[in-house]
This record gives C-alpha cells, sequence and structure tokens, in this order.
C-alpha cells in the first residue's frame, strides 16, 4: 500500500516539536503526530542515575504507575562498566564536597586545589563539549542497557492486561490514528544542558519537568507485546500487522537530536531503521539550522550551547508559544509554524461520543495554557513574577534561587530565557489561543460539563477558535457565556492557520 508511511513518529505537543516534524516529513516518507510527552502513563520513574524517584505525568494527575529498570539479558557487561562509573563520580563528588565544608580541611582545600581547579576551568570554558564528556561521560548510550519494568505504584506488581491495553489504546483514539507503519516510535523530549539552574523548564512539562524518554520507552514496550495487540484486535478491533514494531526515542531540544533506544529489539528492521536514522540526522541538521540561524557550523554551535557552563541561553524552551492547535495534521502540514504552536493530533470523526476531545480540554489544553501563563506573567512583570537576571543569581540550598544576597526565593522564569538581550524582547506575551477542528455542539457540550473550563474562556484567559467541519468548515470564535461569533465572511481556514 502506497499511503503507508516508512515510518510514524510520535512526538510531544510542545512548541520545539513544530520544528523537528515539519523537517522529519520533508526528508522522507513519514508521519507525525503530536500527542501530550507523558504518553498517557501516570508514572513516575526511579532513576538508574541517581536511584532517585521522580515525577513523570503533569501534576494535575497522580502517579498511579512506578517504572524501574532492570539490566537487559546479555548487557550486564555493560551496566557493571556504567555502574562503577557512577560509584566513582559519586564518590569523588562527595569527597570533593566534604573538604570544601569541612572547618580543618576547607582553608587547606583552596590553597593545594587551586592548580586543579584552574585546568578544571580551562577546561569547561575552552573545551566545553569534550570536557563534559569526559567528566560525566555519555549516559543516554549507558542507560540502553537497561529496560524499563513497569508497575503498580502503591502494591508492587505487574498491572493487568487490561490496563495496559487500555493504555496503548489511549494513544489510538485521542490521535485519530488509522494505520501502522513497519516502524512506530515514540519520541520524549529533554535538554541536555550545563550548570543550569532553571534546567527543569526546558524539559517536558507533560513530564513534571523531566524528560519524557522514560515514559516513551515504557509504552513502546507495552505496544510490543503479544498479548496486548491479540487484546487490541479481538476486543476493539484495532490490527496492528506482526511486521510493525515500536521504540522509544528522546529527543534532545537543544541539538535537535534523536536518540532511538532498544533498537536491537528489531532485528526484522535493521535496514529500515538505518534509513531512518540517516533521516534523523539531515533533519537534525536542517532544524538546527533554522533555529540557530547559523549555515555552516549549526551543529558544533547547538553542541557547544549544551555544554558551555557559561552559556545564559542554552536554548529558548517554550518561548514564543502563542497557540494551540487540536486536528489532524492536514490542518497544518507544510505550514512554518516558527516553533510557536503546540500541535495536538485528533480526528473528529474518529471521536464520535467526544471522549478524546474532552481528554485533551481537560488535560493537554490546561496545561498549556498554565505554560501560557508562566511565560505571560514572567514577561509582564519579572521582578514579580520572574526571576530576574541569571548574571546576579544565587543557587539557595539546592532548592531554589535567590537574587543576590538577599531577596525571596524567585518563582518563574530568568529574564534571558525571554529577551534576545537587555533591550530587546523574544517572548511576546500573548494569551494561549486554542483551534479546535470538530463540529461546535461537542464543544458545547464539554464546556457546560466542565465549568472550570468554561471560566477559562469566560475570562479570556483561552480565546477559543472552532473549525466547524460539518459547516462547510465555517469559523467560529467563542464568545463568554457560551456563545459564538462568525469569523469575518472574508477568513477562511487558511486565514486562520496563518493566524496561529
Amino acid at each position: 500500500n502506497n499511503n503507508i508511511p516508512d515510518a510514524q513518529m510520535v512526538f510531544c505537543i510542545d512548541t520545539r516539536s513544530e520544528l523537528i516534524r515539519r523537517k522529519i516529513e520533508e526528508t522522507g516518507n513519514y508521519e507525525t503526530f503530536g500527542y501530550a510527552g507523558f504518553f498517557g502513563i501516570a508514572m513516575d520513574y526511579k532513576s538508574t542515575e541517581d536511584g532517585l524517584t521522580r515525577k513523570s505525568c503533569p501534576p494535575i494527575l497522580n502517579s498511579a504507575y512506578k517504572v524501574s529498570y532492570d539490566v537487559k539479558p546479555g548487557k550486564e557487561t555493560q551496566a557493571k562498566a556504567y555502574k562503577k562509573q557512577l560509584k566513582k563520580i559519586k564518590f569523588k563528588n562527595y569527597f570533593f564536597k566534604r573538604l570544601k565544608n569541612m572547618l580543618p580541611s576547607a582553608f587547606g582545600y583552596v590553597e593545594g586545589t587551586g592548580i586543579l581547579y584552574g585546568l578544571s576551568l580551562l577546561g569547561r570554558t575552552l573545551l566545553p563539549t569534550k570536557y563534559h564528556k569526559l567528566m560525566n561521560g555519555d549516559k543516554i548510550a549507558s542507560e540502553k542497557s537497561y529496560e524499563p519494568k513497569l508497575e503498580k505504584k502503591e502494591h508492587k506488581h505487574d498491572i493487568s492486561l487490561e490496563e495496559k491495553v487500555s493504555l496503548v489504546k489511549a494513544t489510538f483514539d485521542l490521535t485519530g490514528w488509522k494505520i501502522f507503519a513497519p516502524v512506530i516510535i515514540f519520541t520524549g523530549h529533554g535538554s541536555h544542558t550545563s550548570n543550569n539552574p532553571f534546567a527543569s523548564s526546558l524539559d517536558c512539562g507533560a513530564c513534571a519537568g523531566n524528560p519524557g524518554r522514560h515514559n516513551a520507552r515504557t509504552l513502546a514496550s507495552i505496544a510490543n507485546e503479544k498479548e496486548v495487540r491479540l487484546a487490541l484486535k479481538n476486543n476493539f478491533g484495532i490490527d496492528i500487522p506482526e511486521n510493525t514494531i515500536f521504540l522509544g526515542a528522546e529527543h534532545n531540544t537543544v541539538t535537535d537530536e534523536i536518540e532511538i533506544f532498544d533498537t536491537e529489539f528489531a532485528p526484522n528492521h535493521k535496514e529500515a531503521l538505518l534509513k531512518i536514522t540517516e533521516n534523523l540526522k539531515q533533519a537534525q541538521l536542517e532544524a538546527s539550522r533554522e533555529r540557530l540561524g547559523n549555515e555552516k557550523d549549526s551543529l558544533k554551535l547547538a553542541h557547544k550551547k549544551s555544554n558551555n557552563w557559561s552559556e545564559t541561553r542554552p536554548e529558548w524552551g517554550l518561548a514564543k508559544n502563542a497557540s494551540f492547535i487540536i486536528g489532524p495534521r492536514g490542518l497544518t502540514k507544510g505550514l512554518n509554524l516558527n516553533g510557536r504552536c503546540f500541535l495536538q493530533s485528533y480526528d473528529w470523526k474518529t471521536d464520535i461520543d467526544g471522549t478524546a476531545l474532552s481528554a485533551i480540554m481537560q488535560g493537554a489544553m490546561v496545561v498549556t495554557q498554565w505554560i501560557n501563563n508562566h511565560y505571560y506573567f514572567s514577561t509582564v512583570d519579572n521582578e514579580k513574577f520572574g526571576a530576574g537576571s541569571k548574571i546576579t543569581h544565587n543557587i539557595t540550598g539546592k532548592f531554589g534561587v535567590m537574587q543576590g544576597n538577599g531577596s525571596d526565593l524567585t518563582k518563574g522564569l530568568p529574564l534571558q530565557s525571554l529577551k534576545r538581550s537587555d533591550s530587546e524582547m523574544y517572548h511576546q506575551p500573548l494569551r494561549l489561543s486554542v483551534v479546535i477542528e470538530t463540529p461546535t455542539d461537542r464543544v458545547e457540550k464539554i464546556l457546560e460539563e466542565q465549568p472550570h473550563l468554561k471560566n477559562l474562556l469566560d475570562n479570556e484567559w483561552i480565546y477559543l477558535l472552532v473549525i466547524n467541519p460539518e459547516e462547510n468548515r465555517e469559523i467560529k470564535r467563542y464568545a463568554p457565556g457560551l456563545n459564538w461569533e462568525n469569523l469575518d465572511n472574508n477568513s477562511t481556514t487558511d486565514d486562520v492557520k496563518v493566524a496561529v
């Protein structure tokens, strides 16, 4: 079938996914989807690096599951080497910390290690990428020696087949999925930066400010289970071809690199994966060129931004976010939306009772409005709601940031995440515009059932536009009190696309 893409890739609805999705679609026969980056699994994960358990789903949800990591069969040697390396780093950090902080050793430590620190500062400054690799190793590569194991959070036991099936089915229901490519990649995202107290503001908002690769890998491993596929076919008529493989990946938003995990479980797809990897490298190059405005050395510059300890703007995060578009990819495909739009895949035709739309509006729409507000208030009154300049920041007790030596703990974004320079703004403070392709009466029903969503619209924290496919694709704008206004008669869907 010529209509089947070579691969399908699911990205987070995050505004930074817009650019990489566009570039991937330009490199080959690929279909991309947008889906909240926790991939529908309300979970915590236990890090292989420090053993700490972190939340990896939206803060409005309670975690029902926990993911820990087991060593993959045949990867015992690599896992052992990784553990050994972590032990060394842990001891080194503890040892130096004790020397610095204990009264008898503090002064001697400063005198005795001055030259070592001087060399360290030179390495960090002149060769940031090499220095970072030398000191930290490649943690993502090391993580590949482990595979995720999903359990119930409260009682440590495996989850039922029924629950697994519903997690996978929700992905297809919410995104309006119809056909299956031979390779399907769930791609979480994370931001790899050095010396950055605001690192979590650059990671995945749907994963509570943590990277999304753990959720992506977990969903892929569940979707590969034979029993899950059989139940999807028998109970819901969702027939996933036998030759289709699901994989997890991570999109590094500083360098636009996409790292695919668990490829050894797909021996029959080696050639296809080689081609996909090649195309993803091309997409990375094109995306970094557009994002950084640098034709020649865009990748080198991106890596430098990632590893340079003095970089105040490693990447822009979700700055410039303006709109949330809920609809099929055909609505925006081929358009350059300049990384300003959250993109949620949704097909009104497959969502007859409006359940999927209700879930999107109560979940993703609310979270994108929070993100939009976060940037809005940090921009309009940075002193009160932001974090001031990074230049005068003081990290306080590893739990917060102060300005200088005597301020309250800051609670928003620093100026460097919002302004291009001291005098030039980068983020434009706008309230979120939401565009949905669906019959208007479905939206009305949801708003009547969910007064908290209606409040957001009535108080104009969200501007809502609905493209009604049942009424000649006429565009209606929500007006307070469950009213609808017609846009100018000359307006078309294309005008709305350009506007957002």
